[in-house]
């Protein structure tokens, strides 16, 4: 309807996360990313068959918070870096393969050399993929 190419952003993030050979990831954003089945979530099942996780909701608030009272703001703590790596391991042994950082401030906090499993940081996927369509 708009009359241009549009870029769903768990489209790059699908790709990459099956390219890997992943089912089940773990999903870390704002408490709006991860409840709304249409941004990420809902497209991963759908188009992808990926299963996504998420935080318990005490952990999914306090990932919204770190998110919106710290990261938005420059705040880069290591109490913070911490307790995201708690939750990420929560994730890791509910059965998640990889974590999804869909949130731009979250690659702040955690970074792939400090992680056992594969982190996909979808600012940067869906960016990778629009200058891709874009030069195609």
């Amino acid at each position: 309807a708009a009359g241009i190419p549009l870029l769903h952003i768990a489209d790059p993030l699908g790709e990459a996360i099956k390219a890997d050979g992943l089912h089940k990831v773990g999903l870390l954003g704002s408490c709006f990313t991860m409840e709304d089945d249409r941004i990420i979530k809902g497209t991963l099942a759908a188009r992808y068959g990926i299963e996504t996780i998420l935080p318990n909701k005490a952990d999914a608030v306090e990932v919204d918070r770190i998110i919106l009272d710290e990261l938005v703001r420059g705040e880069l703590r290591q109490a913070s870096r911490s307790r995201y790596s708690v939750i990420v391991a929560d994730l890791v042994s509910r059965g998640a393969e990889g974590i999804i950082l869909g949130c731009t401030e979250i690659p702040l906090l955690l970074r792939a050399e400090n992680s056992a499993v594969p982190l996909y940081d979808t600012a940067t996927l869906h960016a990778l993929a629009a200058v891709e369509q874009a030069l195609a």
